[in-house]
């Protein structure tokens, strides 16, 4: 197999001319796969934008393989993706067809692959990306809805995994083009890996200044809630005696006091 699942002769402009002959030459056989698909992973990796990326098709199919692949020849995986008015194709969307009159339409877009990841629930690859070097708190804007909600901070990817369930046209700026058997992938099993995954390295927040734990609780995550509350940072403790204030639990809060909590701070 190579890179891409694209013909040469299709219209698809991903991925990029250059690579489409290339990569007809590297299906016909073993030996000029083997001679081949370096460079052509090379060349995407190094020329073309992160639109274009091999990595992000990966992760947006659900192909460990080539995200392993890119990861060796260079890819790195904690880039920033950012989607522009001039932008006219890019995974996840697809053909991106630019609209003024719709309200969504706030660019730019920007988002890292593990928020690709896990809005397509693709657990091992997410586990991939953390454990080389994917930031837990990546920020994303513009990219799974209106971010007005949070006063325009940048969305970590524990928002993505709290907040959105799947993929469909209500979860994202622009509809998303869907995959494959796309359904298999988006069970509350798999939610609910993903967010034991972010929690156990180190994910605390849904957004900048935002923390996770009454959104925890609120989904049945009470384990790791109270995980979240044994936290001493700033952004933990507020929240954390607020949480104790809005379900009376007065030992808490001044367990929160004492650890440093300010009873009179606002948000």
């Amino acid at each position: 197999m190579c890179t891409w699942d694209i013909l040469p002769s299709s219209t698809n402009p991903h991925p990029a001319s250059y690579a489409r002959s290339h990569a007809a030459l590297v299906r016909t056989c073993r030996r000029l796969y083997e001679g081949l698909n370096r460079g052509l992973y090379i060349r995407n990796l190094k020329e073309d934008p992160l639109t274009a990326s091999c990595l992000l098709w990966a992760v947006n199919v659900g192909n460990l393989d080539t995200v392993k692949r890119a990861h060796m020849y260079g890819a790195a995986l904690d880039s920033s993706i950012e989607v522009t008015k001039e932008t006219t194709y890019c995974p996840p969307w697809g053909e991106i067809e630019h609209d003024p009159e719709e309200p969504f339409y706030n660019f730019p877009y920007q988002f890292s692959f593990i928020h690709v990841a896990i809005l397509r629930r693709h657990v091992a690859i997410v586990q991939y990306l953390l454990d080389n070097g994917a930031d837990v708190h990546a920020p994303s804007l513009n990219f799974c809805c209106d971010d007005g909600t949070y006063h325009g901070v940048p969305l970590f990817p524990l928002h993505q995994c709290l907040f959105h369930e799947g993929v469909d046209g209500e979860t994202s700026a622009i509809e998303w083009e869907p995959q494959e058997n796309e359904s298999s992938s988006l069970s509350n099993n798999s939610t609910q890996a993903l967010v034991n995954l972010l929690v156990s390295k180190g994910a605390y927040m849904i957004a900048k200044d935002f923390s996770a734990v009454s959104h925890l609780s609120s989904e049945g995550y009470d384990r790791l809630a109270k995980q979240l509350l044994n936290r001493s940072d700033k952004v933990s403790l507020w929240a954390g005696l607020h949480f104790a204030a809005s379900t009376n639990d007065l030992p808490l809060a001044t367990d929160l006091i004492q650890r440093g909590a300010d009873a009179a701070a606002t948000a």
